[in-house]
C-alpha cells in the first residue's frame, strides 16, 4: 500500500516495533535446520523406542522448535508425544481451515441421544439438516458482513494489498474463517493453540479469546484484500505466505498518525520429501536438505505460478512487474492496537505456512490432484463448515 503524499515516518513503540525487528531468512537453509538435528534425533529415538508414529509433520515441527523446547521434550517423552501428535492439525487448521480425520474427537457420553435421534429424523434426502437445525453454525448477519467488507475495502483503498490491482480482489481471512465457524470446530483449537503458544510466545494472548469464540475470525484486522489468484495460492495450495515484520507509524500533514502493519510476501514450494517413504530412524543433513529443496515436479511447474505488481505512474507495459519474493506489503490502521492484532494473526498463519512447507504439504493439491471429485477426502466435515470470504454469494442469499 502506498504511503500518503507528504507523510512522515515516526518511531512506533510497543510490540512489533521496527527497532526490535531482526531480518532472517523466511525459510531457513538446511545447515541452520541441521543445527537442531542432535536434539531432534533424541526425540526421534524416543518415538522409535515407544513405537510411536513419527511423520513428516513431526519432523518439520520439531525442527522448527527452539533448543530450549527440544531439551524439555527430551526430558519428558509424553509431552513430546502430545506436542508432536497435533503437528498436522496446526499446519492445516491455520492455513486452510481443514482438520484431518485422524483427529476425530470421541463422542461425549453426556450427549443427549434423543436429540441425536431427532436430528437424524430431520435430515433431508441428501443427508443435510434443514437450515433451522444447524445449531452448530452461527453465520454473521448479512448486513454486518457487508459493513465489514466495506470497511476493509476503504482501509485497503479498494485494491489488493500486495499487487495494488483494483480490478478484482477478495477479502481473505488470515486465520481461516472455518477455524471457529462451528462449535464442533472450536473443540479442536486447544491443542492447536498449544503449539501456537510455543511458537508465538506471549503475543498469542492478545487473540486467544477471540479465536475461541464462534465467528471470532470475522474482524477487519484478520482480513486482507488479495487478488482471487493469490487468495487461491494462499488458502487452497499453501504456495505463498506473509511474514510479519514490524509496525511503522506515519504522520500526515494534518498531524494524524496512522500505524502500518508491515509484512513481506513470500513464494513457498512443494519440497523434495517423499511422503510415501517413512522418516529415517537416523536423521542427517540430507533430510534437512530435502525439507528446504523444491521437488523436481514443482521446479518444472512453478513457471506457471506467478503474479504481477502494479506500479502507479508508469506507462504500460512497465507499470506491471513480476511479484518477487520479499515484496513489502502494508495495511494502515488509525489504532496501533488493531495493527498489533493483525500482526499476531499474520504471525500465527506464517508459522503454520512454514510448517506446511517444511512438511511437504504445500502444493500437494495442485501438483498431485486426485481424480476424486471430493475435496474433503481425509478431512472432517462439519455441518455448514466452510472457509468463506468477506464478500460472496454465500451471505447474500438473505439480503
Amino acid at each position: 500500500m502506498a504511503e500518503g503524499e507528504g507523510s512522515l515516518f515516526v518511531e512506533s513503540d510497543g510490540p512489533y516495533s521496527r527497532a526490535a525487528y531482526v531480518e532472517t531468512p523466511a525459510i531457513p537453509d538446511h545447515l541452520t535446520l541441521h543445527d537442531n538435528t542432535p536434539a531432534v534425533q533424541q526425540i526421534r529415538d524416543l518415538y522409535v523406542a515407544n513405537l510411536w508414529d513419527f511423520t513428516k509433520w513431526h519432523l518439520a515441527l520439531f525442527y522448527m522448535s527452539s533448543k530450549e523446547d527440544l531439551e524439555e521434550w527430551i526430558r519428558n517423552p509424553e509431552a513430546a508425544r502430545a506436542y508432536g501428535h497435533y503437528a498436522q492439525l496446526f499446519g492445516t487448521l491455520f492455513t486452510s481451515g481443514r482438520i484431518s480425520s485422524m483427529y476425530r474427537l470421541p463422542v461425549d457420553p453426556s450427549t443427549n441421544m434423543a436429540q441425536i435421534g431427532e436430528l437424524a429424523r430431520h435430515k433431508g434426502s441428501h443427508g443435510q439438516l434443514p437450515a433451522t437445525m444447524h445449531s452448530s453454525f452461527v453465520p454473521p448477519a448479512t448486513h454486518k458482513r457487508r459493513r465489514l467488507g466495506n470497511e476493509i475495502e476503504e482501509r485497503d483503498r479498494e485494491e489488493c494489498v500486495v499487487t495494488h490491482k483494483a480490478k478484482a480482489f477478495d477479502g481473505a481471512h488470515i486465520v481461516p474463517f472455518a477455524v471457529n465457524s462451528t462449535r464442533a470446530g472450536l473443540d479442536y483449537l486447544p491443542p492447536a493453540l498449544a503449539i501456537a503458544e510455543r511458537l508465538l510466545g506471549k503475543s498469542l494472548g492478545q487473540v486467544r479469546r477471540v479465536l475461541c469464540t464462534l465467528g471470532g475470525s470475522d474482524y477487519h484486522w484478520n482480513v486482507i484484500t488479495l487478488t482471487p489468484y493469490l487468495r487461491r495460492l494462499w488458502d487452497n495450495y499453501g504456495l505463498i505466505g506473509f511474514r510479519p515484520c514490524y509496525i511503522d507509524a506515519e504522520q500526515d500533514k494534518s498531524g494524524n498518525v496512522n500505524y502500518l502493519a508491515t509484512f513481506t510476501f513470500h513464494w513457498l514450494f512443494k519440497n523434495d520429501m517423499n511422503s510415501r517413504l517413512p522418516i529415517p530412524e537416523q536423521l542427517s543433513a540430507h533430510d534437512c536438505l530435502l525439507m528446504v529443496t523444491e521437488s523436481g515436479k514443482f521446479s518444472t511447474e512453478k513457471y506457471r505460478i506467478f503474479e504481477t505488481v502494479y506500479t502507479p505512474g508508469r506507462q504500460p507495459p512497465h507499470d506491471l512487474q513480476r511479484l518477487e519474493d520479499g515484496h513489502v506489503c502494508r495495511v494502515r490502521f488509525p489504532d496501533r492496537k488493531e495493527a498489533e492484532l493483525m500482526m499476531v494473526m499474520l504471525d500465527l498463519r506464517w508459522h503454520a505456512s512454514r510448517l506446511l512447507c517444511l512438511s511437504g504439504g504445500a502444493g500437494e493439491d495442485l501438483l498431485d490432484a486426485s481424480d476424486d471429485d471430493s475435496d474433503s477426502d481425509g478431512y472432517l466435515v462439519f455441518e455448514e463448515s466452510a472457509s468463506r470470504g468477506v464478500w460472496g454469494s454465500d451471505y447474500d442469499e438473505d439480503a
